[in-house]
């Protein structure tokens, strides 16, 4: 499958994660610590789901909230995401990797704010190699995806969630 890349022209990129999805976002901020401006916005449940603390401070900036506010202020991740982008802290890369309306609701922002962003979806999988056709996904051009081999990565201007 394909995973996250940050190209070279990106300096400044934007991590949006919620749920379990916040644990394929730790594997880019180690790739790309001191490389890039990284700006982690990670979303839980409540303060008793907070996980990857240690990894997420060493971006260079850090928001951490919670849908309670348990923990951080009381908001999802694509809405301190928003937040930030209404302050003028514009990326040049968004990746993502949460529950479908989650990435459903950054996809709306990003495409108002004409950004770059790629999701890493998350699929059930049969058998991982794409013969299955248990993770497919649907694309905006009418085709289909196999998430678990064409995937788990993708364009969000490619997906319809």
């Amino acid at each position: 499958g394909n995973g996250f890349f940050v190209e070279e022209r990106e300096k400044k990129v934007a991590l949006v994660g919620g749920g379990v999805g916040v644990f394929p976002l730790i594997s880019v901020l180690r790739q790309y610590q001191g490389k890039k401006e990284i700006s982690a916005y990670i979303g839980y449940r409540n303060k008793d789901a907070v996980c990857g603390i240690e990894e997420f401070t060493k971006a260079t900036r850090f928001v951490g909230v919670t849908d309670d506010g348990s923990y951080g202020e009381k908001m999802n991740a694509v809405q301190a995401f928003q937040a930030d982008l209404e302050k003028g802290n514009r990326p040049d890369v968004v990746l993502a990797c949460g529950p479908t309306p989650m990435l459903r609701a950054l996809k709306a922002v990003v495409e108002r704010e004409n950004l770059q962003c790629y999701v890493s979806l998350e699929e059930r999988m049969g058998c991982g190699i794409g013969a299955c056709l248990v993770c497919v996904c649907d694309m905006t051009s009418g085709q289909h995806a196999r998430v678990c081999k064409d995937g788990p990565v993708f364009n969000s201007r490619d997906i319809s969630l």
